[in-house]
């Protein structure tokens, strides 16, 4: 049994739970063990928007805390996934990791290093309070590693779930696995900016520009995925705190184009995607004059629904938005053609 160290990041757990709920169903019946390390923290995408280092030592964290257990990471979110398979490639470079681990190992106390980073971190914002209190926490997660005497070695691989159900699981396995008949739906992939860029990251599993492996594992559920003008769009996600008219903007010109192109269901592989094109679809079509039923389904749920998983209990689809009933109707009709014909 393969098994991963589980990164579920700080959104999948409070905002998108089915994620969750269907990628743990999915692995199991593919027989991938995902291990809960409970000294995981923050990712530190947000940190290395204040202080690079910051972020660098919280990814460094997660990635000693894997290693130790002798496990690999598999994460959902896409921008915790990009983060740390970012700070992993920076530290191949073994005086860069040199530098880190010993940094952490001259911290003494919390307080040490809160002060180090509070100092670094006032040169950005004027002695902001919100910084320094983000530098005390930092400081309370990132000594663990110096007090348990962890160090980041380069031996943790970081993994995308999707890519764990490309690579490790393997397209063939996915299509004896899928029991339902999903052929008659027309899907649209969304990539995200984040699973497969920036290229280093991606070391040949698929082109940035033009990618094709959400396309590959969607019919390899069973499903029809279709090409699209707007594919490589960005949800917005990052724009939202600053600016929700950017984000419902961006979100409202490839809804238009999914609806033109008559798909019956979006699905991406990024929390924070499902977040900007489900819950607040109905916002952007408000905002724009616009009236938009686009579901959008995680791909594990996807996945579940075509190896027979309980919509509800195993994947959580009553809590998407906007609704799945109606695209859950459409697969039971067309299974009931199916036995019908089976049947004749």
């Amino acid at each position: 049994m393969t098994k991963y160290g589980l990164f579920l990041g700080c959104t999948t757990p409070t905002k998108v739970p089915q994620y969750e709920m269907a990628t743990r169903w999915t692995c199991r019946r593919l027989g991938i063990e995902l291990v809960d390390v409970g000294e995981f923290v923050c990712c530190g995408s947000n940190q290395a928007n204040i202080t690079i280092e910051g972020g660098l030592l919280l990814s460094a964290l997660n990635m000693a805390h894997a290693e130790a257990r002798g496990l690999d990471i598999v994460v959902l979110c896409a921008a915790c996934f990009g983060t740390l398979s970012e700070a992993a490639e920076k530290l191949r470079d073994p005086r860069l990791r040199d530098d880190v681990n010993s940094r952490l190992a001259e911290v003494q106390s919390v307080h040490e290093l809160a002060g180090v980073i509070a100092h670094e971190i006032a040169h950005v914002r004027n002695r902001d309070i919100m910084l320094m209190l983000f530098a005390g926490v930092l400081a309370g997660a990132i000594v663990i590693l110096a007090e348990v005497g962890l160090r980041y070695e380069g031996k943790t691989r970081v993994r995308h779930i999707s890519r764990v159900f490309y690579e490790d699981v393997g397209l063939d396995r996915l299509r004896r696995e899928a029991v339902k008949d999903l052929s008659g739906l027309k899907i649209a992939p969304h990539y995200g900016c984040h699973s497969i860029k920036p290229r280093a990251i991606s070391r040949g599993f698929d082109n940035p520009d033009h990618p094709k492996s959400l396309h590959r594992l969607i019919r390899a559920a069973g499903g029809n995925a279709v090409d699209y003008k707007t594919l490589d769009l960005c949800c917005g996600g990052k724009t939202f705190p600053n600016s929700q008219d950017l984000t419902h903007a961006l979100v409202a010109r490839k809804l238009d184009d999914l609806q033109a192109a008559g798909v019956d269901c979006m699905v991406v592989q990024c929390q924070t995607c499902y977040l900007m094109y489900g819950p607040q679809q109905a916002n952007a079509a408000k905002k724009h004059g616009k009236t938009f039923q686009v579901p959008v389904l995680l791909y594990p749920q996807l996945l579940g629904l075509a190896m027979g998983a309980d919509p509800v209990a195993d994947l959580g689809l009553h809590l998407n938005a906007p609704s799945t009933d109606r695209l859950l109707k459409r697969i039971a009709r067309n299974a009931e053609k199916n036995w019908a014909r089976a049947a004749n």
